[in-house]
């Protein structure tokens, strides 16, 4: 069923609006999109597709190639940071990304995806 918004109604809603698009944090989700967002969530085929995500692992990628961009030999007081087995961790995992990203930007995209998971409800090893 729509209600029909007289003038001054139409009015006061789109400022309702403008002020949520203005917000410093960005818009301002109303109640019933929460809420819809919460029970998309808690649907086991939603959780599932995400779980997969967390768990895959890209193919076809020289891991060990990277690796040694990101850690010349002697940082760290190591000769690289791959070692045996990384490139077959899942793609969200500290032995992934590190080598693959750097130490300090993987683990700001474990802690932005944990932080993420954990929003959504979902239970997670990252």
């Amino acid at each position: 069923m729509m209600t029909k918004l007289n003038k001054k109604q139409t009015h006061k809603f789109l400022r309702m609006v403008e002020d949520g698009l203005k917000h410093p944090v960005g818009p301002i989700p109303t109640p019933r999109l929460e809420q819809a967002t919460k029970q998309i969530m808690k649907d086991a085929e939603v959780q599932a597709s995400i779980k997969k995500l967390l768990e895959w692992t890209p193919e076809g990628v020289d891991l060990e190639e990277i690796s040694k961009i990101n850690y010349p030999p002697n940082v760290w007081g190591k000769d690289r940071m791959f070692t045996n087995g990384d490139d077959k961790c899942p793609f969200f995992s500290e032995a992934y990304l590190y080598n693959l990203l750097g130490k300090q930007d993987g683990r700001t995209l474990l802690a932005l995806m944990r932080q993420l998971c954990e929003s959504l409800g979902i239970e997670t090893d990252l």
